[in-house]
């Protein structure tokens, strides 16, 4: 396993260790809430996440904990032309496997839990990823979604998993667009944003080669469009 792939399923647990800490505390807590100023007094912080406004039904903040056990799910592709990307989910598995054989994650209840994993298959096809996931949340009641990887997939249900206010977390993506807490606050990406690295590159490149000519071949979408518009953005605001 390469490092950057084991630095991956590391931040992808954090972040559902984080998630499960909240197991049994208020869900009204303010995370990164602001304060107003109302006659010259400091007033209540607003919730930045709050189901009773944010979620689309009854919110069920124990959903898919049974027992010592958490339920959570992944999309990946097992079929066609992007099946090499469930090596990511298998590596998730592997690491799960070990936290569980060392006794689970502590959540924030002072109880001691296990994860299982329940994954679904979108052969890397947006159009396949809503019925996959609704299946996930709906049928197999998952308490959040890990690492599921790409970023058209997740655009595509990333409004269901907000209304639903299913946790997605550790994203197997890194697209500018999990970056907008306001609009999706129950989504946490688990890379770094794609035009990060593209500015890393250009940075790279205007030191070792001042002036150079370069081409950029890119998939088209989402995905692809993040590195064109960061390192259009970056030569730009390097023009004389």
């Amino acid at each position: 396993m390469t490092r950057t792939r084991w630095w991956r399923l590391v931040a992808a647990l954090l972040c559902l260790s984080i998630i499960a800490a909240s197991c049994g505390k208020d869900a009204k807590t303010s995370t990164g809430a602001t304060t107003t100023v109302k006659n010259g007094a400091p007033a209540a912080k607003a919730d930045f996440i709050d189901p009773t406004k944010d979620c689309k039904g009854t919110y069920q903040p124990t959903k898919g904990i049974t027992g010592s056990e958490i339920l959570v799910g992944t999309v990946r592709p097992t079929s066609g032309p992007y099946a090499i990307y469930d090596t990511v989910t298998k590596g998730i598995e592997k690491y799960f496997d070990s936290v569980n054989a060392k006794g689970g994650v502590k959540a924030g209840d002072g109880k001691t839990y296990t994860i299982k994993l329940a994954k679904g298959d979108d052969g890397y096809d947006p159009a396949n990823t809503p019925g996959v996931v609704k299946g996930l949340v709906e049928n197999d009641g998952i308490f959040a979604m890990v690492g599921e990887i790409g970023t058209e997939t997740n655009l595509a249900v990333r409004q269901y998993m907000n209304q639903q206010c299913v946790p997605s977390i550790g994203l197997a993506t890194g697209s500018p667009e999990w970056g907008n807490n306001n609009q999706s606050p129950w989504y946490i990406g688990g890379l770094p944003s794609y035009a990060t690295e593209a500015v890393a590159f250009m940075t790279y490149l205007k030191t070792v080669k001042p002036g150079a000519t370069i081409a950029v071949l890119y998939q088209n979408d989402d995905y692809g469009k993040s590195y064109l518009g960061a390192i259009k953005k970056f030569i730009a605001a390097d023009a004389p």
